[in-house]
């Protein structure tokens, strides 16, 4: 692959700090949500702009989706490819010229898993070896594929509602880990056993109670 998760942790590190320095310009994340004419779905326009004069390029990722929020949960609509944006746009900030067009969808997802795996390189012990996650869908994987680079995870914990989900996880990834990874039957016996805990779900409620964390 062109961007490896290993690429994606080095330069979202890089850019934190030089956004704390002042050398990266950041908008604010932006969605603007309307009701479908369909009970419980949204549609949601995303936005997120910034800029890197000492590289001399800006860039804009636009998504565009449907969600489903009935039953408490937040769960996107199924769509045709040729129906669903997300793209990232870059631009040269010194002729205006738009240099790329890529597809957003997987850089996004690294992202995402990389921006967890910071708060653990940063934030967890550094002798943590059991990882808790919490959810079992594409956000689960690439947490697991970031976190696993910061810290020797010795055995990794997976719990979600469902239990064909959380197996057929658990044996995907057993076959590309060399550590354990167990499914387990509840988020409480998941936090008990875990020193580091992830959620990877896209709920609207919270998937755990803090109070359980020792």
């Amino acid at each position: 692959p062109l961007l490896t998760m290993k690429d994606t942790l080095e330069i979202l590190d890089d850019a934190y700090k030089g956004y704390i320095q002042g050398k990266i310009l950041n908008v604010p994340y932006t969605r603007l949500s309307v009701p479908t004419a369909k009970e419980g779905h949204l549609w949601h326009m995303f936005e997120l702009r910034a800029a890197v004069p000492e590289l001399g390029v800006s860039g804009i990722r636009l998504a565009s989706g449907v969600t489903d929020h009935t039953g408490g949960t937040q769960r996107r609509v199924p769509m045709p490819d040729a129906m669903r944006i997300d793209q990232i746009q870059l631009f040269d900030i010194q002729t205006a010229e738009p240099l790329a067009i890529l597809a957003g969808e997987h850089i996004q997802l690294l992202r995402v898993g990389a921006n967890s795996a910071l708060g653990v390189k940063y934030l967890a012990r550094e002798d943590s070896e059991t990882l808790g996650i919490i959810g079992s869908g594409r956000q689960a994987e690439t947490q697991l594929e970031a976190i696993a680079l910061v810290r020797p995870l010795k055995r990794v914990l997976l719990y979600s509602r469902s239990a064909e989900n959380r197996e057929q996880f658990a044996e995907q990834a057993r076959s590309r880990y060399s550590f354990p990874v167990e499914a387990v039957d509840s988020a409480e016996a998941l936090i008990e056993q875990s020193d580091i805990i992830t959620a990877a779900t896209s709920a609207m409620s919270p998937t755990f109670d803090g109070s359980l964390v020792r």
